[in-house]
Protein backbone atom coordinates (compact mmCIF):
# COMPACT_ATOMS: atom_id res chain seq x y z
CA UNK A 1 0.00 0.00 0.00
CA UNK A 2 2.69 2.86 1.16
CA UNK A 3 4.44 1.77 -2.16
CA UNK A 4 0.95 2.32 -4.34
CA UNK A 5 0.64 5.54 -2.52
CA UNK A 6 3.93 6.43 -3.03
CA UNK A 7 3.80 5.46 -7.11
CA UNK A 8 0.66 7.96 -7.04
CA UNK A 9 2.55 11.22 -5.50
CA UNK A 10 5.54 10.76 -7.54
CA UNK A 11 3.95 9.82 -10.79
CA UNK A 12 0.33 10.75 -10.61
CA UNK A 13 -0.36 10.39 -14.59
CA UNK A 14 1.42 6.51 -15.09
CA UNK A 15 -0.92 6.02 -11.70
CA UNK A 16 -3.89 6.95 -13.58
CA UNK A 17 -3.44 5.20 -16.86
CA UNK A 18 -2.77 1.98 -14.73
CA UNK A 19 -5.12 1.55 -11.82
CA UNK A 20 -7.77 4.35 -13.13
CA UNK A 21 -8.19 3.33 -16.54
CA UNK A 22 -6.81 6.09 -18.56
CA UNK A 23 -3.84 4.51 -20.97
CA UNK A 24 -3.90 8.11 -22.87
CA UNK A 25 -2.25 9.69 -20.13
CA UNK A 26 0.76 8.28 -19.96
CA UNK A 27 1.49 7.43 -23.99
CA UNK A 28 5.36 6.40 -24.62
CA UNK A 29 5.48 6.63 -20.53
CA UNK A 30 4.53 2.79 -19.53
CA UNK A 31 7.69 1.34 -20.59
CA UNK A 32 10.92 3.16 -21.37
CA UNK A 33 13.59 0.25 -22.77
CA UNK A 34 16.49 2.82 -23.76
CA UNK A 35 16.60 3.37 -20.59
CA UNK A 36 17.06 -0.22 -19.24
CA UNK A 37 20.03 -1.29 -17.99
CA UNK A 38 22.42 -3.55 -20.02
CA UNK A 39 23.93 -7.41 -19.82
CA UNK A 40 27.11 -8.43 -21.36
CA UNK A 41 27.11 -12.16 -22.71
CA UNK A 42 30.03 -14.33 -21.38
CA UNK A 43 29.82 -17.04 -23.19
CA UNK A 44 29.00 -19.38 -20.13
CA UNK A 45 27.32 -16.92 -18.59
CA UNK A 46 25.90 -13.21 -18.00
CA UNK A 47 27.61 -10.48 -16.51
CA UNK A 48 25.16 -7.15 -15.52
CA UNK A 49 27.32 -3.76 -14.02
CA UNK A 50 25.46 -3.72 -10.33
CA UNK A 51 26.63 -0.59 -8.29
CA UNK A 52 30.79 -0.54 -8.14
CA UNK A 53 30.86 -4.48 -9.08
CA UNK A 54 29.98 -7.26 -11.59
CA UNK A 55 27.70 -9.65 -10.74
CA UNK A 56 27.66 -12.82 -12.65
CA UNK A 57 25.21 -15.19 -13.45
CA UNK A 58 25.72 -18.80 -14.93
CA UNK A 59 23.96 -19.90 -18.00
CA UNK A 60 22.91 -23.15 -16.39
CA UNK A 61 21.50 -21.23 -12.88
CA UNK A 62 18.87 -19.57 -14.93
CA UNK A 63 16.15 -20.79 -16.25
CA UNK A 64 14.82 -19.43 -19.91
CA UNK A 65 11.06 -18.25 -20.33
CA UNK A 66 9.37 -17.67 -23.46
CA UNK A 67 6.45 -15.55 -23.40
CA UNK A 68 3.72 -15.96 -26.30
CA UNK A 69 1.12 -13.72 -27.85
CA UNK A 70 -0.28 -15.45 -30.70
CA UNK A 71 -2.20 -14.39 -34.28
CA UNK A 72 -2.72 -15.53 -37.46
CA UNK A 73 -2.42 -13.66 -40.80
CA UNK A 74 -5.85 -13.36 -41.74
CA UNK A 75 -6.34 -9.90 -43.02
CA UNK A 76 -3.73 -6.92 -44.05
CA UNK A 77 -3.88 -4.97 -40.68
CA UNK A 78 -3.99 -8.93 -38.28
CA UNK A 79 -1.89 -8.92 -35.63
CA UNK A 80 1.42 -9.98 -35.11
CA UNK A 81 2.65 -13.29 -33.38
CA UNK A 82 4.98 -12.31 -30.90
CA UNK A 83 7.76 -14.40 -29.48
CA UNK A 84 10.17 -12.96 -26.65
CA UNK A 85 13.07 -15.30 -25.04
CA UNK A 86 14.00 -14.30 -21.79
CA UNK A 87 16.65 -15.27 -19.25
CA UNK A 88 15.05 -15.42 -15.93
CA UNK A 89 17.64 -15.78 -12.62
CA UNK A 90 17.11 -16.68 -9.32
CA UNK A 91 16.94 -13.27 -7.57
CA UNK A 92 14.09 -12.04 -10.07
CA UNK A 93 16.09 -10.26 -13.21
CA UNK A 94 14.57 -11.12 -16.75
CA UNK A 95 17.57 -10.90 -19.29
CA UNK A 96 15.67 -10.12 -22.94
CA UNK A 97 17.51 -13.03 -25.06
CA UNK A 98 15.47 -12.84 -28.38
CA UNK A 99 12.69 -10.97 -29.74
CA UNK A 100 10.16 -12.51 -32.82
CA UNK A 101 7.50 -9.79 -33.86
CA UNK A 102 5.66 -10.95 -37.03
CA UNK A 103 2.58 -12.45 -39.35
CA UNK A 104 2.20 -15.88 -39.84
CA UNK A 105 -0.75 -17.95 -40.76
CA UNK A 106 -2.65 -20.31 -38.31
CA UNK A 107 -0.36 -23.02 -39.63
CA UNK A 108 2.76 -21.72 -39.81
CA UNK A 109 2.77 -20.74 -35.58
CA UNK A 110 3.82 -24.13 -34.45
CA UNK A 111 7.01 -24.70 -36.63
CA UNK A 112 8.02 -21.03 -36.16
CA UNK A 113 7.91 -21.38 -31.89
CA UNK A 114 9.26 -24.71 -32.44
CA UNK A 115 12.18 -23.35 -34.26
CA UNK A 116 12.28 -20.46 -31.45
CA UNK A 117 12.45 -23.51 -28.68
CA UNK A 118 15.19 -24.77 -30.63
CA UNK A 119 17.49 -22.03 -30.68
CA UNK A 120 17.24 -20.97 -27.07
CA UNK A 121 16.70 -24.30 -25.28
CA UNK A 122 19.17 -24.58 -22.68
CA UNK A 123 21.77 -27.66 -23.05
CA UNK A 124 21.54 -28.43 -19.20
CA UNK A 125 18.91 -26.49 -17.66
CA UNK A 126 15.28 -25.17 -17.52
CA UNK A 127 12.87 -23.72 -20.38
CA UNK A 128 9.25 -22.47 -19.53
CA UNK A 129 7.07 -21.49 -22.22
CA UNK A 130 3.92 -19.57 -21.32
CA UNK A 131 0.90 -17.62 -22.58
CA UNK A 132 -2.15 -16.16 -22.26
CA UNK A 133 -5.17 -18.25 -21.72
CA UNK A 134 -7.38 -16.51 -24.93
CA UNK A 135 -8.94 -18.59 -26.93
CA UNK A 136 -6.21 -18.43 -29.59
CA UNK A 137 -3.54 -19.49 -27.05
CA UNK A 138 -5.81 -22.54 -26.10
CA UNK A 139 -5.79 -24.05 -29.27
CA UNK A 140 -2.02 -23.63 -30.41
CA UNK A 141 -0.72 -25.18 -26.79
CA UNK A 142 -3.07 -28.03 -28.03
CA UNK A 143 -1.11 -27.58 -32.04
CA UNK A 144 1.84 -27.38 -30.33
CA UNK A 145 2.09 -30.93 -28.66
CA UNK A 146 3.23 -32.04 -32.50
CA UNK A 147 6.31 -30.19 -31.94
CA UNK A 148 8.68 -32.16 -29.20
CA UNK A 149 10.80 -29.01 -29.19
CA UNK A 150 8.45 -26.97 -27.53
CA UNK A 151 7.37 -27.83 -23.57
CA UNK A 152 3.60 -27.66 -22.77
CA UNK A 153 2.76 -24.17 -22.98
CA UNK A 154 1.70 -23.19 -20.02
CA UNK A 155 -1.43 -20.15 -19.79
CA UNK A 156 -1.92 -17.29 -17.60
CA UNK A 157 -5.48 -16.87 -16.79
CA UNK A 158 -6.34 -13.07 -18.35
CA UNK A 159 -10.31 -12.98 -16.76
CA UNK A 160 -11.05 -10.42 -19.35
CA UNK A 161 -8.80 -7.86 -17.41
CA UNK A 162 -7.46 -4.74 -19.92
CA UNK A 163 -4.52 -4.49 -21.54
CA UNK A 164 -2.64 -2.24 -19.64
CA UNK A 165 -4.05 -3.94 -15.90
CA UNK A 166 -2.43 -6.95 -17.58
CA UNK A 167 0.52 -5.23 -18.32
CA UNK A 168 1.27 -3.82 -14.57
CA UNK A 169 3.12 -6.27 -13.71
CA UNK A 170 5.85 -6.14 -16.16
CA UNK A 171 5.91 -2.16 -16.16
CA UNK A 172 6.01 -2.40 -12.56
CA UNK A 173 9.56 -4.06 -13.27
CA UNK A 174 10.32 -2.38 -15.73
CA UNK A 175 10.91 0.47 -13.80
CA UNK A 176 12.42 -1.49 -11.22
CA UNK A 177 15.71 -1.94 -13.41
CA UNK A 178 14.54 -5.78 -13.52
CA UNK A 179 14.67 -6.29 -17.34
CA UNK A 180 18.13 -5.72 -19.00
CA UNK A 181 18.52 -5.76 -22.60
CA UNK A 182 21.75 -6.99 -24.54
CA UNK A 183 24.84 -4.88 -23.96
CA UNK A 184 25.73 -4.71 -28.11
CA UNK A 185 22.10 -4.38 -29.53
CA UNK A 186 20.61 -6.86 -31.59
CA UNK A 187 18.44 -6.72 -34.88
CA UNK A 188 15.53 -6.98 -32.94
CA UNK A 189 16.01 -4.30 -30.40
CA UNK A 190 14.73 -1.27 -32.10
CA UNK A 191 11.33 -2.77 -32.82
CA UNK A 192 10.80 -3.59 -29.45
CA UNK A 193 11.97 -0.81 -27.98
CA UNK A 194 10.10 1.30 -30.31
CA UNK A 195 6.47 -0.84 -30.04
CA UNK A 196 7.04 -0.96 -26.15
CA UNK A 197 7.74 2.86 -26.04
CA UNK A 198 4.59 3.85 -27.75
CA UNK A 199 2.70 1.17 -26.15
CA UNK A 200 -0.91 3.04 -24.16
CA UNK A 201 -2.88 -0.04 -23.47
CA UNK A 202 -5.64 0.85 -26.01
CA UNK A 203 -7.37 -1.47 -27.44
CA UNK A 204 -6.42 -2.33 -30.94
CA UNK A 205 -2.75 -0.52 -30.76
CA UNK A 206 0.44 -2.36 -32.21
CA UNK A 207 1.35 -4.08 -28.82
CA UNK A 208 2.17 -7.73 -29.22
CA UNK A 209 5.52 -7.44 -27.70
CA UNK A 210 4.35 -5.31 -25.26
CA UNK A 211 1.62 -8.02 -24.03
CA UNK A 212 4.73 -10.59 -23.70
CA UNK A 213 6.20 -8.25 -21.66
CA UNK A 214 3.27 -8.31 -19.21
CA UNK A 215 3.01 -12.08 -19.38
CA UNK A 216 7.12 -12.13 -18.26
CA UNK A 217 6.56 -9.40 -15.66
CA UNK A 218 3.64 -11.67 -14.23
CA UNK A 219 5.77 -14.54 -14.68
CA UNK A 220 8.81 -13.46 -12.07
CA UNK A 221 6.51 -12.18 -9.46
CA UNK A 222 6.18 -15.72 -8.31
CA UNK A 223 9.23 -17.42 -10.25
CA UNK A 224 10.72 -19.98 -7.93
CA UNK A 225 13.74 -21.86 -9.10
CA UNK A 226 14.52 -24.98 -8.84
CA UNK A 227 17.42 -26.63 -7.09
CA UNK A 228 20.01 -28.95 -8.33
CA UNK A 229 19.58 -30.74 -5.36
CA UNK A 230 16.56 -31.64 -5.05
CA UNK A 231 14.34 -33.19 -8.05
CA UNK A 232 12.03 -30.32 -8.36
CA UNK A 233 11.51 -27.88 -11.76
CA UNK A 234 10.80 -24.42 -11.21
CA UNK A 235 7.69 -23.07 -10.53
CA UNK A 236 4.74 -20.71 -11.48
CA UNK A 237 2.74 -19.18 -9.26
CA UNK A 238 -0.08 -17.04 -9.81
CA UNK A 239 0.50 -13.73 -7.27
CA UNK A 240 -2.97 -12.10 -8.05
CA UNK A 241 -3.36 -13.77 -11.71
CA UNK A 242 -5.01 -16.88 -11.14
CA UNK A 243 -6.10 -18.88 -14.27
CA UNK A 244 -9.59 -20.48 -14.33
CA UNK A 245 -8.22 -23.82 -13.87
CA UNK A 246 -4.70 -23.15 -12.07
CA UNK A 247 -1.61 -24.79 -14.06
Amino acid sequence: LERLERIQKTRPRWFRACWQGEPEETAGLHFQPRDWPRYSDMGDAWRIHSGLQWQTYRKVDCTVVIALDWAHKGKKDSDHTAFVASAMTDDGLVLVLDVVCERLRYEENGPALAKFCRKWRPDDGAMIVVSDDDMLSDAMAVECRRYREVPEVRRLGIRSRSKIVRAQAGIIRSQNGRFLVPEHPKPWYETMADQLASFTGEEGAEDDIADCFGILGRVADDFQPGDEHDDYEPLLGSGGYPSAGGW
